[in-house]
């Protein structure tokens, strides 16, 4: 059996990739082509494509005050007519058709984001007015926007770098953690290395552990501070056995590595997904997002007492 009519937006790129910081990142091509999917002879009166770029925040919602401090603004809108409103409508078909657009998006646009309380939205919608008693053809998808660094510029290299601590812990143990890079990606694996050495008899490593925590904080339009919110996106202890392996499967702190000599042990992290697990940063007038990286070192000393270290970086 046939299917009626219909449209589809199809994006030569999934999403837009920004390079560099709001005050040099060029434009990026945001391209594609809409398909009238037809079988039969239609009758048309207009065909439009529209992109538009949002951002809203409902800070209001977490108050229970007045929504006159939310926000809910356009800042980018574009629209394709590929067929202009006829007074007699068009025959299509049977055959497909398919119309190319491409647009230039600024560069100092904000980042996609998807929060409780506020989201940066990039949209196409696409109508395909029909005649009295055919509903219309619609169709819709939104077009995730993100930010990299521009290969070889300072922000770059910073990336490049990697993430170190170290220091030493209520004059008993000496520790040093270590990530490859800055550069942490969504839905990828990283992995951390911790390097514990003892200065003192009788301790024992129970587990490490990292976790990822992202800082939101909401703004009025005047710049007014709104809302503030941090969260645990993503934590991963792992309990050390006598013979120092690592699991994630909860042991009691007798049943852990007795800590005698300088050790070294990695553990992996995977990073939430974009969006529905972590946002990237992103800082608008609006809304603000930013992450840091922790660590857990967790250690029982002679007396039987279990102390939780934790590290920050800066």
């Amino acid at each position: 059996m046939r299917s009626g009519p219909s449209l589809e937006i199809v994006l030569d790129k999934p999403e837009l990739l920004v390079r560099g910081s709001f005050d040099e990142a060029a434009p990026v091509m945001l391209s594609g082509k809409l398909v009238v999917h037809l079988h039969e002879h239609i009758r048309v009166r207009s065909l439009k494509l529209t992109f538009s770029g949002r951002i809203d925040t409902f800070v209001s919602q977490s108050s229970g005050g007045s929504s006159s401090k939310d926000e809910h603004r356009e800042f980018i809108a574009h629209t394709w007519t590929f067929l202009e409103p006829q007074k007699a409508p068009v025959a299509w078909g049977p055959e497909s058709k398919a119309f190319p657009f491409d647009l230039l998006v600024p560069g100092d646009n904000p980042e996609t984001v998807h929060t409780t309380l506020g989201k940066v939205r990039y949209h196409l919608q696409a109508t395909l007015e029909r005649t009295a008693f055919h509903a219309n053809l619609t169709a819709s998808v939104d077009v995730p926007v993100k930010r990299g660094p521009v290969p070889g510029a300072p922000w770059a290299l910073a990336l490049m770098e990697s993430i170190e601590a170290a220091g030493n812990w209520d004059q008993q143990l000496d520790y040093r953690v270590s990530v490859p890079t800055r550069s942490l990606k969504d839905g990828e694996v990283f992995h951390t290395r911790f390097e514990i050495e003892p200065r003192i008899k009788g301790l024992k490593l129970i587990s490490v552990g990292v976790l990822i925590k992202e800082y939101l904080r909401y703004y009025s339009s005047a710049g007014e501070p709104l809302h503030r919110f941090a969260r645990v996106v993503a934590r991963n202890e792992n309990f050390i056995s006598p013979l120092g392996t690592c699991s994630t499967v909860v042991r009691r702190s007798d049943e852990c590595m007795d800590l005698v000599d300088a050790t070294s042990i990695q553990i992996p992290m995977a990073v939430p997904p974009a969006y529905t697990g972590i946002q990237y940063d992103v800082h608008t007038d609006l809304i603000e997002i930013r992450h840091r990286i922790k660590f857990l070192i967790k250690v029982r000393d002679a007396s039987m007492l279990v102390h939780s270290v934790f590290i920050a970086v800066p």
